[in-house]
């Protein structure tokens, strides 16, 4: 949880608070925190606590095994991807006990 702590309970990607709610086309959900690979398991087989970062379901998936250069590089490509994939922003929160649907 020390990830968790120090993102402030949000996306490393995206920054968006895990719990809160997002639209989906005319869909609601709730962004769920995921653990990611920085560099995806696929290019480095690295399980370290330092390649871990707490990323939202919409990030992880987006950003699947691509490998970026930067974190900026990954931040940009995934701002650009959420529209497209018909993901947008609500501003009611979830309520607490919904947040942590981590996988």
């Amino acid at each position: 949880m020390q990830i968790l702590t120090a993102q402030e309970n949000r996306c490393f990607y995206c920054a968006r608070t895990f719990g809160v709610r997002i639209a989906r086309g005319s869909r609601d959900v709730i962004l769920r925190c995921e653990w990611d690979h920085q560099v995806p398991y696929a290019y480095a087989q690295n399980n370290m606590p330092e390649n871990f970062v707490a990323a939202c379901h919409v990030c992880n998936a987006l950003k699947s095994s691509f490998l970026f250069r930067t974190v900026d590089e990954a931040q940009t490509f995934l701002a650009l991807r959420w529209p497209a994939k018909g993901y947008g922003d609500i501003a009611t929160p979830a309520p607490a006990t919904e947040a942590y649907g981590v996988r």
